[in-house]
């Protein structure tokens, strides 16, 4: 049950239902919890603070992670580092997100791959997107998430080139079929990652902005807004300073 309530939490915050999140959360007194489920707990809730844009919580998400750090668990160490990637680009520490997503399992699971191409994107840089293309020659994972994941990264790859009606292609495709398979917080990324590499001057692209922006105000996710801010419309960070 305490397993399920912290899977299902995660669910619930990456869609946006953060009340939701927090209720299965506060289902469970903390005597219940052994220390390893408390920072599981705390890393859970300090997402949705982050999300929500609460001052600090950035911090107390990274001391929870730093819980597992002796953790040998491949599963959980790259689960920690997927984390640890999320936490740093929502504080703009997009270098130290890059290097930590490159140091994942880049074989067995895309978690990884998926975070370093968000950073290249963001950070404009080809050499970056470069890198993760060939280790995801390297990936052995199959399956429609890992098929996304190639394609964003040749969307992405497109669009820092200067090919601008390919990146419009491509991304397309990785709406397509991201729209179907990904959580409410991913798809959102996706489409401000698109306004922000093609230029909102394109409708599909600014259609994407506007799109991640209607996500954004539905789910009260103000926390989000800064990092985005690129590929939204450029009314949006001066609503949530509202």
């Amino acid at each position: 049950m305490v397993r399920q309530a912290s899977d299902t939490a995660g669910i619930d915050a990456r869609e946006g239902r953060y009340e939701a999140a927090l209720a299965r959360l506060d289902a469970f007194e903390e005597d219940q919890l052994s220390d390893w489920w408390k920072a599981t707990y705390t890393l859970n809730r300090a997402f949705v603070d982050m999300y929500r844009g609460e001052s600090g919580a950035g911090s107390r998400a990274l001391e929870a992670i730093s819980y597992f750090d002796d953790d040998t668990d491949p599963q959980l160490r790259w689960g920690m580092d997927q984390a640890k990637c999320q936490v740093l680009e929502i504080d703009g520490r997009w270098d130290e997100a890059f290097e930590v997503a490159m140091r994942m399992d880049h074989i067995n699971t895309g978690a990884g791959l998926y975070e370093g191409i968000q950073v290249a994107a963001w950070t404009g840089r080809l050499d970056r997107i470069d890198e993760v293309v060939r280790k995801l020659e390297e990936n052995s994972n199959e399956g429609r998430f890992v098929d996304g994941v190639h394609l964003l990264a040749f969307a992405v790859r497109a669009a820092l080139s200067g090919d601008r009606d390919k990146a419009i292609e491509l991304f397309d495709r990785v709406l397509a079929l991201f729209g179907e398979i990904v959580l409410g917080y991913d798809l959102a990324m996706v489409r401000a990652t698109y306004a922000k590499l093609v230029g909102q001057d394109h409708p599909a692209a600014a259609a994407a902005a506007h799109a991640a922006q209607d996500w954004l105000t539905s789910t009260g996710s103000k926390g989000l807004v800064k990092m985005w801010a690129a590929g939204l419309p450029a009314s949006a960070e001066a609503a949530a300073a509202g």
